[in-house]
């Protein structure tokens, strides 16, 4: 080796000076140029939400990242149907598609299920329209498309809402179907059946309770899917029953037992399913109202458990109303997002359904040539970097 070169790696060695910093943690940037506001999730993730009943559009984030996405989609409930047949509204279907390859700043269309409305006494609930992402239109042309529940129908021998997805599966994706309706009933004086729960991402909706045959009594509402969720209970003299659990482990909202009163609504944060109100004497009282079944908690967490209560996950559906000679009473709504809606009960005039909850789409997705965390890496001095250089 020459002096010259000696005397250059020895200037090189004794001038370098190489720190590398602790690992540091960089901030996610989200949603970046679209009309939609998305967050930070943590691990990278962003999310948005899409709630417009109306048809709409949305942006894609000029950070778009085709190969790492979900889109997510609930349909609406269906409404309860009035007294005189007692029917539950059915769940709607949930439905995901993985990696949605698309271009950075493009709208897309969507229309979000608005629900379906619950009967003004005696009647058909109304079935839900679906929820669709990629069309104004319908479900045939969809990129992803979750039915709505069926509506509960009345003076029909065990007319019930079906769940969304059960008679007809959506588009795009895979997906789990929203929960049955329960059974009506023809016999007079009876309580209402519970809702469905909706579909989401651990599981099938559950159903709601069937229309009791001999009680005032109203059944209870479903819970969400899930290993957690269970049916609605059917009400048995001389009580109403209570909800279904929610996929989070929480018990569905309380029947009114065996004295008068209104189903209990379910615990918030808990997916589960109100529970079916009761009346003592159906010869000297109204009827009372089932409870409101509750929205989940798998996209918000713990957030989900305050009074407004938006983004949270699927929801229970409503309990069944409880019989009575001077009104029957009003079936609980299915909860946020997609449950069905409770049965009215049997009076004069009979109770209306309860209505069936609003849908919605969850997109979520890391943003492109992001990264959370690395290592900085400061060369000081008068350096020069030869040759096959790799830095990790």
């Amino acid at each position: 080796m020459t002096a010259r070169k000696i005397l250059t790696l020895s200037f090189l060695v004794l001038f370098l000076a190489v720190f590398v910093m602790p690992e540091k943690t960089f901030a996610t940037t989200c949603g970046t140029g679209s009309n939609v506001t998305f967050t930070d999730i943590g691990s990278g993730k962003c999310r948005g939400y899409l709630t417009a009943t109306a048809t709409s559009t949305w942006t894609v984030p000029t950070n778009w990242n085709s190969l790492n996405n979900t889109i997510e989609a609930i349909g609406g409930g269906g409404g309860g149907s009035g007294g005189g047949g007692n029917a539950g509204g059915g769940g709607g279907e949930y439905r995901i598609l993985t990696n949605f390859a698309t271009t950075s700043g493009i709208s897309i269309s969507y229309i979000v299920s608005a629900g379906g409305a619950g009967s003004v006494s005696t009647g058909n609930g109304a079935t839900s329209t679906p929820t669709v992402f990629g069309t104004a239109t319908g479900c045939g042309v969809a990129i992803l498309c979750a039915n709505g529940g069926g509506g509960g129908v009345t003076l029909l021998v065990n007319g019930n809402g079906r769940g969304g997805g059960v008679i007809a599966p959506g588009i795009g994706g895979t997906g789990n179907n929203g929960g049955d309706g329960g059974l009506g009933s023809l016999n007079g004086g009876t309580g209402g059946a519970g809702g469905g729960g909706a579909g989401g991402p651990n599981g099938v909706g559950k159903a709601g309770g069937n229309a009791p045959t001999v009680t005032a009594g109203g059944s209870g509402g479903g819970g969400t899917g899930g290993a957690s969720g269970t049916p609605g209970s059917i009400a048995v003299s001389p009580t109403g029953a209570n909800g279904g659990y929610g996929n989070a482990g929480a018990a569905g909202g309380s029947g009114a037992g065996s004295a008068s009163g209104n189903g209990g609504d379910a615990p918030a944060g808990s997916g589960a399913g109100g529970g079916g109100a009761f009346t003592t004497s159906v010869a000297s009282t109204p009827g009372f109202n089932g409870g409101r079944g509750a929205t989940g908690s798998e996209w918000d967490g713990a957030a989900c458990t305050a009074a407004s209560l938006t983004h949270c996950g699927p929801g229970g559906g409503g309990g069944g109303g409880s019989g009575g000679t001077t009104a029957g009473g009003t079936g609980g709504a299915g909860a946020l997002y997609g449950g069905g809606g409770g049965g009215g009960a049997d009076g004069a005039p009979d109770g209306s359904g309860g209505a069936g909850a609003q849908g919605i789409l969850v997109i979520t997705y890391t943003p492109a040539g992001s990264g959370s965390t690395g290592r900085i890496i400061r060369l000081v001095g008068r350096v020069r970097l030869i040759g096959r250089v790799l830095l990790r």
